[in-house]
């Protein structure tokens, strides 16, 4: 089929300081670029505290993108708002009931060839109403929400899954899904954005970082969903270095939030890290990432192992640090190793190791050879990751 319009229904707030937001945007404005009429609908709903009288409400603005599609927030009765008030599986019914009436009252207002979503709950509501639709899954859900998820794909109105990692693939195959209907597709970055950086030294004036020391960068969310995205495991690492009497780089951690900075203090005190070792800053605008990856020597995530985190995660930090020509530490994960091979565009350490991890930044920080080698391979590699050319393949699936 020729996909003209494009309809993409989000169950979120816009913008939201959380990386879903972004990804559904770059992925509109990608589709758009495609010659594709793109038209997001998200409901209306209370900005967060974090958000609130800080910044306008225009995503193209907050997020950069090009305003190449058109955004609709839709009248809607905010759910998210009694999270606190009702028990939790009281709660996480009505927003599914919330969700699957705000998703066909919106579909019946909508004309397009194709219905893009990577709600489980709205997906099966449009394959209910016969829509054409695209599912792209992030996750594999558990007991109600996995039926659901059997019953969507297998009608006809399904057309397509995206799905992030081949664990997610194999669990939505099982589920009914026809294997030549879904597709593996990673998250991805927007070159244009990588291009032209500073030096690491000047990008290290321009932040405001030393440049008398090395550093070791994390840079993204704290943590999300309620978990730990391997702060807390750097902190450790960081006292390793000191027992392995390396040079002490300043560990630098952008994005956020600050709510936790207590414990990270009263962790590292306890490992005897002293402070001027450690620096975290809140999120910065999505425009002034490339500069905070450029101003780093050496580019972590120490993702801890979880389900998530080692199946159906595919962190856009690993995209952005590859397009910037970044050596990589990463635990050695499933997930990423769909995308890191070892010793090729960066180094891969057991996730349960920080001395192993911080024996690896050692070696990169010793061996400017090594580490000029995988920053070479890490941004050729980088090419292959585009927001187009994800969006250019997901519509080829779909014309195919």
């Amino acid at each position: 089929m020729s996909v003209q319009e494009l309809a993409y229904l989000a169950n979120i707030r816009l913008p939201t300081e959380k990386a879903h937001g972004f990804q559904i945007c770059k992925m509109c404005e990608a589709f758009a670029l495609q010659n594709t009429a793109v038209s997001l609908y998200h409901p209306k709903r209370y900005q967060s505290a974090a958000l609130n009288g800080k910044i306008g409400q225009d995503s193209f603005d907050y997020y950069g993108i090009q305003p190449n599609f058109n955004i609709h927030t839709t009248p809607n009765l905010d759910i998210i708002r009694l999270e606190t008030l009702l028990p939790r599986k009281l709660y996480r019914g009505a927003y599914q009931v919330h969700a699957a009436l705000w998703a066909k009252l919106s579909a019946r207002r909508i004309n397009a060839d194709i219905y893009y979503t990577r709600d489980f709950e709205i997906a099966n509501v449009l394959t209910q109403m016969n829509l054409p639709t695209v599912l792209e899954a992030h996750a594999v859900p558990k007991g109600r929400n996995y039926r659901v998820l059997e019953a969507t794909v297998k009608r006809p109105s399904f057309r397509l899954g995206v799905v992030l990692t081949q664990f997610i693939r194999k669990a939505l195959v099982e589920a009914g899904a026809p294997s030549s209907q879904v597709i593996v597709e990673p998250d991805a970055v927007d070159l244009s954005q990588f291009t032209d950086l500073p030096t690491t030294e000047e990008a290290k004036k321009q932040v405001g970082l030393p440049t008398d020391r090395p550093i070791v960068g994390y840079i993204g969310r704290f943590s999300t969903m309620g978990m730990d995205k391997g702060i807390k495991p750097l902190i450790e690492m960081m006292a390793q270095l000191k027992s392995l009497n390396a040079v002490e780089p300043l560990l630098v951690c952008v994005g956020g939030p600050l709510d936790q900075i207590d414990e990270y203090y009263s962790l590292a005190a306890q490992l005897g890290v002293p402070k001027t070792q450690l620096r975290f800053i809140d999120r910065v605008p999505n425009k002034e990432v490339p500069l905070w990856i450029s101003a780093i020597d050496i580019a972590t995530m120490p993702y801890p192992f979880t389900e998530h985190y080692a199946y159906f995660m595919s962190p856009m930090k690993l995209f952005e640090y590859l397009a910037a020509g970044k050596a990589i530490v990463s635990t050695d994960l499933p997930s990423i190793q769909e995308v890191m091979v070892d010793g090729h565009n960066g180094r891969l350490v057991p996730h349960d190791e920080p001395k192993a991890f911080a024996y690896t930044i050692i070696e990169l920080l010793n061996n400017p050879n090594l580490k000029a080698k995988l920053e070479k391979q890490a941004r050729s590699d980088a090419q292959a990751y585009s927001w187009r050319a994800r969006a250019q393949r997901i519509l080829g699936a779909l014309n195919g």
